[in-house]
């Protein structure tokens, strides 16, 4: 292949995905800035409701994702689980509950 004709089909969708671990972790970073705004709002002299309301739904929004992506093992914790008959091995070896 001519190096300058590049690469015969894209392969950009594996770059894009996220882990359901990866979703999660970006979300409780999400969560805790989110949260440190909400208490520098509530503290000032004059709070404005509307922001503290906007925000607060923003901060439930994320908690109920965060909380489905616990839910739901990403494919590779199920096939885990299905490769040790219905066990997840933890990192010490030892298995762990069903995911």
């Amino acid at each position: 292949m001519d190096p300058v004709e590049g690469i015969s089909k894209d392969d950009w969708t594996d770059t894009d995905l996220l882990t359901r671990a990866e979703a999660g972790e970006r979300l409780d970073q999400e969560i805790a800035v989110a949260t440190r705004e909400l208490e520098i709002l509530r503290v000032a002299s004059a709070p404005d409701a509307a922001a503290v309301e906007l925000l607060t739904r923003r901060i439930d929004a994320m908690r109920k994702v965060r909380a489905h992506l616990a839910d739901r093992p990403d494919r590779a914790t199920r096939a885990a689980a299905n490769s040790t008959g219905g066990y997840v091995i933890g990192p010490n070896g030892r298995q762990g509950g069903k995911p």
